[in-house]
């Protein structure tokens, strides 16, 4: 009997957790202004939370732009890929070193096109290795088939996603109800607009509505921000056990009956696996149906002595601190606690934010600790990101940018540290936009511990086109439709065919 109230007690955590930051962050609410605490509490997450989304849509104005061209209109994009393997000539192996020379006198030259709407993607791609020459590999996809152009043979290789799907079925590699699905790909992301204006409506704007007036206090304060008092308005939303157990309930009940939430994270399971399974997905209902009525039916053995707690400091819109606390007790009524504290200077050319997030029980307390300063001053972006956990393994985010509308030119750096080692990729890179068209240099080191191990260096050149050409004039041979014999039949002859075309060389 213990396995089972562990695991329930762990999802009416989730579910605290869950209504606690849609309550408490209820960042994408738009009310009309009026002077209450309740609206003054929900204001300042709405102006703070739109400070930083602009600070992130002015750093990657084109790069967005480009990306949803990207979806609506033919594209073009030719690029080129090289690398340098850094292995010094007394630490590596024979084998090491002669991989080495290969990557470092290799190129990978490729033409893609795609049209997202209409669903194609084109590729003509070549390569260049120790002086050999190796082009005219060309691939296309659809939502029905797969081609593939090789210079050894003069057909095109073609697969239906359909005669692929009853190979693989044969072949046990996929089951009788499951479905092979190309047009998976070209989908778009899984939350839409209208999804995110669900959300507002049925949750966001529910929650707020359902939380009584009563629940917010405020009070004037002085408070420390960046080594400065700063004179701020103190408002305290404050729930129950019994109001929080009510929100819960029927947020969750709520929930359980959205088929747009069912949508999302289906389509967020199977995105990338091109492969469904109705007899899975029935299963993944009735699971998360018996998720959801588990947790709604625990909810009345939640023990929050307390209730819960979020305190936030306003100057002039902004919240500057936040110190949010809950505590619930176990079926051994031990103390589990989770905290955030922090505080935060928002402005439209700096933003600097330093928070804590902790938790602790009967066994110990562990947190994590995320602390910003991002600047842009004219053209000129300077990001640092620190992530600490336990103050012992470390993530590191830095970035010296120039912007301006038709140049991006940065140096970022990623590092990861445990205490022992130090991971770090250095990301530089330099995009100019203008008109349909987009030119990127981009180069990737990759460093440990001070020994700089491999770069890889990336050029694209990026246009709108009118439309995807064909990149296969050959003979079409459809190996979907052949059977056992046909099949191993034809390979035999593409083996022969591929060694005498490599013996050129």
């Amino acid at each position: 009997m213990e396995q089972p109230k562990k695991a329930m007690e762990k999802k009416s955590l989730f579910a605290i957790a869950l209504v606690a930051l849609i309550a408490v962050g209820g960042v994408l609410v738009y009310f009309m202004l009026n002077t209450s605490p309740k609206q003054k509490y929900f204001e300042a997450e709405m102006a703070s939370y739109n400070v930083m989304e602009d600070a992130m849509k002015t750093r990657f104005t084109s790069e967005v732009k480009w990306d949803e061209m990207s979806r609506k209109y033919p594209m073009e994009t030719e690029l080129e890929l090289s690398g340098e393997m850094n292995i010094p000539f007394d630490e590596g192996s024979f084998d090491d070193l002669a991989m080495s020379q290969i990557i470092n006198n290799a190129k990978l030259n490729g033409t893609l096109q795609t049209d997202m709407d209409k669903k194609i993607i084109t590729a003509d791609l070549s390569a260049n290795v120790a002086g050999m020459t190796f082009k005219d590999f060309t691939f296309l996809m659809d939502a029905e088939k797969l081609q593939v152009g090789m210079p050894f043979i003069d057909d095109v290789l073609q697969v239906k996603a359909k005669d692929l799907e009853e190979l693989l079925r044969e072949e046990g590699e996929l089951g009788e109800d499951e479905e092979l699905d190309f047009e998976r790909f070209f989908e778009p992301g899984f939350i839409t607009e209208e999804d995110r204006k669900h959300f507002q409506k049925e949750y966001i704007d529910f929650l707020y509505n359902e939380i009584s007036d009563e629940a917010f206090t405020e009070e004037k304060d002085t408070v420390s921000v960046d080594g400065k008092d700063v004179k701020a308005n103190k408002i305290t939303f404050h729930l129950d056990e019994k109001e929080f157990q009510r929100l819960l309930k029927e947020t969750l009940e709520k929930l359980q009956k959205d088929e747009t939430l069912r949508r999302i994270i289906k389509d967020s399971i199977i995105k990338d696996e091109f492969i469904g399974s109705s007899s899975e997905m029935l299963d993944f209902d009735a699971d998360l149906n018996d998720m959801f009525t588990e947790m709604i039916n625990s909810i009345d053995s939640i023990k929050l002595p307390d209730g819960m707690k979020s305190m936030i400091w306003i100057n002039k819109d902004i919240i500057v601190k936040r110190d949010f606390k809950m505590t619930t007790l176990d079926e051994f009524d031990e103390k589990i606690t989770i905290s955030i504290e922090g505080t935060q200077s928002l402005t439209k050319d700096k933003q600097t934010f330093d928070y804590a997030f902790k938790g602790s029980d009967a066994l110990g307390e562990g947190g994590i600790n995320i602390k910003g300063d991002l600047s842009l001053e004219k053209d000129k972006v300077k990001d640092h990101v620190t992530f600490a956990v336990d103050d012992m393994t470390m993530l590191e985010y830095k970035s010296d940018e120039t912007l301006t509308k038709k140049d991006h030119k940065f140096e970022r750096e990623i590092i990861a540290s445990d205490g022992f080692e130090t991971f770090k990729i250095g990301w530089n890179g330099d995009s100019k936009f203008e008109g349909d068209t987009i030119k990127s240099d981009y180069s990737f080191a990759f460093n440990t511990s001070g020994l700089d191990l491999f770069t890889l260096n990336l050029v694209t050149d990026g246009k709108k086109i009118k439309k995807v050409e064909n990149v296969h004039d050959g003979k079409v041979k459809d190996i979907g439709g052949m059977d056992e014999d046909e099949l191993e039949e034809y390979f035999s002859e593409l083996e022969w065919q591929f060694n005498e075309w490599m013996f050129d060389f």
